[in-house]
């Protein structure tokens, strides 16, 4: 098992002058070479935030990482310097940001911001780095690159858009790829030719994809495994089929039972209640006050992710029993 990436007990709080909130509560996983990871769950419950960490690119304050470590080929970005993350970033660990309009400059064309990039981390001349831009861009499929690397974002629209945020995240073909909501604000059509071109893209390069999205359809699509987060912890993890057939965890089912059947008039379940609030964390189980399965150890001891019939899951009740 070649891992590229191993996340253990991460935690991060935001600190302001009056209090502190638990925003990652100790989230643990990790990417083996090649596959795709999903990370799902509802707005708010930390996938950008883990990702954010990854990248170290919190900002600091009032953001705080005070706990676990992030390995990367057996060193830990933690205790990098801003120097060598500044080596790492876009280079060795890419990321497509959630929404390109606003992760692009609007000042500079897209030429300019791709051949930065090369740049910063190649030993490149001028009409290298034009040359190489413009064949990533027809990498990712995009017609009359030349004419495209002159026009700037507001130009484009939102697919090819993303298709640049794609492109310039894989310039330096880096052996790992955090794609943050890639298909947000994107129709269907859009969306599925992004997912296509990832995995194309994913197979070519050997690269490893940490997928995050709300949307469970796209992790079925494109993801190998996945990681189910709830108000800042995982508390499932498993092989996507299995997950899909065998949801172990009450909020998990919830998730699931949400999605629309093709050809059923029936009405979709949904999951009472809200998530907590940072600042009023349930003492044990964070779902338990959304929870028709708690009991009395859910309300005072927070449960841990324990393997359970071939998956791991977070639950003193597990749907299995």
């Amino acid at each position: 098992m070649d891992k590229v990436l191993e996340i253990q007990d991460l935690q991060v709080d935001f600190v302001s002058e009056t209090r502190r909130l638990h925003a990652l509560r100790g989230i643990t996983f990790h990417i083996e070479k090649g596959e795709t990871l999903g990370l799902v769950g509802e707005s708010g419950c930390g996938k950008s935030l883990t990702a954010l960490s990854v990248m170290q690119l919190i900002p600091t304050p009032p953001g705080e990482i005070c706990g676990g470590s992030i390995m990367f080929r057996g060193r830990n970005l933690l205790e990098f310097s801003e120097k060598e993350m500044r080596a790492v970033r876009g280079n060795r660990i890419s990321m497509i940001f959630q929404e390109p309009m606003t992760s692009l400059n609007p000042v500079f064309t897209v030429g300019n911001q791709l051949i930065e990039v090369i740049h910063l981390h190649m030993n490149k001349t001028r009409s290298e780095a034009e040359e190489l831009a413009a064949d990533m861009l027809a990498t990712v499929g995009m017609s009359d690159v030349r004419k495209r690397l002159k026009e700037y974002p507001h130009e484009l629209s939102g697919g090819l858009r993303q298709r640049v945020m794609i492109a310039m995240a894989l310039l330096c073909q880096p052996e790992i790829l955090i794609a943050d909501e890639p298909t947000t604000a994107l129709d269907v059509t859009i969306q599925a030719q992004i997912i296509d071109l990832i995995e194309n893209l994913k197979m070519q390069f050997g690269t490893s994809v940490l997928m995050i999205t709300h949307d469970l359809g796209v992790i079925a699509e494109s993801c190998s495994r996945v990681a189910v987060m709830y108000a800042g912890v995982i508390i499932e993890m498993a092989n996507v089929d299995e997950l899909f057939r065998n949801p172990l965890h009450p909020y998990t089912r919830g998730l699931l039972s949400s999605i629309p059947s093709l050809g059923k008039r029936a009405r979709l379940t949904t999951i009472k209640g809200m998530v907590p609030d940072l600042s009023d964390m349930p003492k044990g189980c964070a779902f338990f006050p959304r929870c028709e399965y708690g009991c009395d150890r859910c309300l005072e001891e927070r449960p841990y992710l324990k393997k359970s019939n071939n998956h791991y899951v977070a639950c003193w009740r597990p749907m299995d029993e």
